[in-house]
């Protein structure tokens, strides 16, 4: 047996969901000492105080034997490095009466998501993602790599609440990474391809589990602790934190590219943002997984989420609404404090249970980790991956559960272009299966061919029922944006289903071909509000703002669209265009409107961020760490002449110059 193993550099704690966060009402509910089941579970304590204190996060082993626990004996406010550890809980036999305890690894600062993809622990602990591998099997890691450096800052340069968070694999192969509204603060950098990924506030980040193509996804969240990613690739996450007006919770459904608008656009500019489903009022949403399993009662599927003021672990159940869903919670099981959740693939739901514990250091241990045993689950049932011949592999990517297929699609990506292999998933993606074996299947083909899947993909764009996730893979994977085919992604912005219509749009923007901008205009007025919103942000990752120009001409829905999308297109182009509209405008609140764009552009933000607006947010936008650029002596030249050239407008630029300038706060209200 080796040593047990302390990370250096020390891995750091992330946010405790909350941080600061704190429910509506005086104080959290008591939950009971021992946590009643719910219908169709019974419940198993894997762990006490004494052996796992203060659990922030846990991650269970796919086939259900053991469950890794991060622990933080500090609090969310500690500077100092090397408190936490994880420990391994092995119950082999499934009976809830765990055989071994391990620590797994020491010196790290309270890890706030894990996740295991095959044998191997991925660990978020700011400033690094680290793989955990114990390869002789004693309970112990003692192969440790960083994968990924810059997520945050160390406990010592700040307090690490609100920071990096939860982990998911997903079915598209990636690892999923949410992030809380500290953000990176600076690059986040793969040390497998030198990828990057920032975030100056919070948002989703994902990579291949090798640790290439790191990249965000989406931007503006507020603070949130983790991101469940469904079977059909949805991502949704509930969140939390101070918006100057509560601690409220919010649903949140989170396309990539979105911008979800915190801190400086939800409250004065929400037009730009992607509204949230669902205020639930206050709490502190904290760590929750996607359950997707038949081996769990219908009532504990969709996206679970820990409640540590409430003291719920909630199921949220989504129904979809064009682009979009409605959402519907229900509590599923109480315990105080809840900090994580996990399932594994045999029919168990993993709770972590922080306890008594508050942003104080505790004079005595406190909390739990529960099990929730499905009264149909199969302990024993998971089978071993890496011996199944490839139609055995293939059965299982198509299999009844979320957890099975994401794993077995990894053992088919390390297997490579087998023909045997390459054939039983094709003809899975052609079955007549579920839809979410024959996407895992669909994701499994484009990682192990990469730009060889090409005509593949294509073809299955053919059925409609594929047609989303076709158009998903084709821009997803850099080797096969490189080549796919535009005109197919064109052909889509006019497809009957919205969801057909978002990943087209979002293709397109990932695609990065500024000819593609003419086509995607016309969705800026879409039907769908989520599908309008994608394409605002695809417009603007390419750039071209001359289709945008030309349509912002005619007053009317399309030119405001068209105007709104401009606000963020910070070039030489732009300023002109929009000083010749202004100029030529005849229509007065149309030309109005064509001034306010173009304050907009007076500054632009900073890149990286310097500061953090804290708990309680500078939230007046449209800029946070508002700064100047090329653009901003012509835009404030233009704004002044046009004043004086049309007088009537003269009080209207006043006041959108000192509106937008930064450190602008509202006038205090009169009593």
């Amino acid at each position: 047996m080796r040593r047990t193993t302390s990370l250096l550099p020390v891995l750091l704690l992330a946010s405790v969901g909350a941080g600061e966060a704190k429910p509506a009402t005086p104080s959290a509910p008591s939950a009971p000492s021992a946590p009643s089941a719910p219908a169709g579970f019974t419940v198993r304590k894997l762990s006490d105080a004494t052996q796992t204190n203060a659990p922030a996060c846990l991650a269970a082993r796919p086939d259900g034997t053991a469950v890794a626990v991060a622990e933080d004996t500090h609090n969310v406010r500690s500077k100092v490095s090397g408190t936490g550890k994880v420990h391994l809980i092995t119950d082999q036999d499934g009976d809830g009466t765990p055989e071994k305890r391990t620590v797994f690894a020491t010196g790290i600062n309270s890890a706030r998501g894990m996740c295991w993809v095959g044998d191997r622990l991925y660990v978020v602990n700011s400033p690094f993602l680290t793989v955990l591998h114990d390869a002789d099997g004693d309970g112990v890691a003692e192969d440790i790599k960083q994968l990924v450096t810059g997520l945050g800052e160390t406990p010592e340069q700040r307090p690490p609440d609100h920071s990096v968070n939860g982990i998911h694999l997903a079915s598209d192969g990636r690892l999923y990474i949410a992030v809380g509204d500290q953000g990176t603060l600076a690059n986040a950098v793969s040390a497998k391809d030198g990828s990057i990924a920032y975030l100056g506030g919070g948002g989703v980040i994902r990579l291949r589990p090798d640790g290439s193509e790191l990249e965000t996804v989406v931007d503006g969240s507020r603070n949130i602790y983790d991101v469940g990613v469904s079977s059909t690739l949805d991502a949704f996450a509930r969140e939390n934190t101070n918006d100057g007006g509560g601690w409220n919770v919010r649903i949140l459904h989170l396309p990539n590219g979105s911008q979800m608008g915190y801190p400086h656009l939800y409250k004065n500019f929400a037009e730009e943002a992607l509204a949230p489903l669902q205020d639930q009022g206050g709490g502190s949403g904290c760590g929750g997984v996607w359950a997707d399993d038949p081996l769990l009662p219908v009532t504990a599927q969709g996206f679970l989420s820990c409640d540590w003021g409430r003291g719920v672990l909630f199921r949220m159940a989504f129904t979809p609404a064009g682009a979009s869903y409605t959402v519907a919670q229900q509590e599923l099981f109480k315990v105080r404090k809840p900090t994580d959740a996990d399932v594994d693939a045999v029919g168990r739901i993993y709770i972590a249970e922080w306890g008594g514990h508050d942003f104080g250091l505790a004079k005595a241990p406190h909390g739990a980790v529960w099990r929730l045993d499905s009264a149909i689950a199969k302990p024993g049932s998971y089978p071993d991956l890496a011996k199944l011949d490839d139609a055995g592999l293939a059965k299982a990517i198509t299999g009844p559960g979320q957890v099975l297929r994401c794993q077995a699609q990894q053992v088919a990506a390390q297997r490579g272009p087998k023909p045997a292999l390459i054939a039983a998933l094709d003809a899975a993606v052609k079955s007549a299966g579920e839809i979410s074996g024959r996407i895992t299947a669909l994701f499994a083909l484009a990682q192990i061919e990469a730009d060889a899947a090409l005509p593949r993909l294509v073809g299955y764009a053919a059925d409609a029922s594929l047609r989303e996730y076709a158009l998903r893979a084709l821009a997803d994977g850099k080797a096969l944006a490189a080549k796919a085919p535009l005109d197919l992604f064109e052909k889509s912005l006019k497809d009957g289903d919205p969801r057909v219509r978002l990943q087209a749009v979002i293709g397109l923007g990932r695609l990065g071909r500024a000819q593609a901008a003419d086509a995607l205009v016309p969705l800026i007025t879409d039907a769908d509000a989520t599908v309008r919103h994608a394409a605002r942000r695809a417009l603007q990752r390419l750039g071209d703002a001359k289709p945008l120009l030309a349509t912002a001409k005619t007053p009317g829905p399309a030119a405001d669209a068209a105007l709104l999308t401009l606000r963020r297109m910070h070039s030489a182009a732009t300023v002109d265009g929009l000083t010749a509209l202004a100029q030529s405008a005849s229509d007065p609140a149309h030309r109005v409107t064509v001034l306010t764009t173009l304050a907009f552009l007076i500054y632009r933000e900073q890149v990286p961020r310097k500061r953090w607006w804290g708990i309680g947010p500078y939230h007046q936008g449209p800029y946070y760490d508002a700064v100047e650029w090329d653009g901003t002596a012509k835009v404030k030249a233009v704004l002044d002449a046009e004043g004086k050239r049309v007088p009537a407008d003269a009080a209207k630029i006043t006041e959108l110059l000192e509106r937008f300038r930064p450190g602008w706060q509202p006038p205090a209200k009169k009593k």
